[in-house]
């Protein structure tokens, strides 16, 4: 069964949300693998500026990695995602890994 959520940004919101949901990897994330200072800000205020009115004010940062078969077929993502959980609108997102 397919999940009736329409994709609104990068990525299908199932596999968002299951990145959310696994705090080994946000741990990981936040410990290891953030960006240097300013980076978030720099990504919220490009944003922003292509979409003047946008509303972030339930958005959160999340380290998205995309599923494993993505990785063994040489088409596999990872890096920080600015998205709505309520929604599961993707705003912004910042590759940090590809393979």
């Amino acid at each position: 069964m397919s999940d009736p959520t329409p994709v609104r940004g990068f990525y299908p919101p199932p596999h968002v949300r299951a990145c959310a949901a696994d705090r080994e990897l946000q741990e990981h994330a936040w410990r290891d693998l953030a960006p240097p200072a300013g980076t978030f800000q720099e990504m919220v205020s490009e944003f922003l500026a292509e979409h003047p009115g946008t509303c972030l004010a339930s958005a959160e940062w999340v380290y998205f990695r995309s599923p494993e078969w993505t990785w063994q077929n040489m088409c596999g993502r990872a890096g920080w995602m600015l998205w709505d959980p309520s929604t599961g609108e993707q705003f912004a997102f910042r590759l940090a890994v590809m393979n």
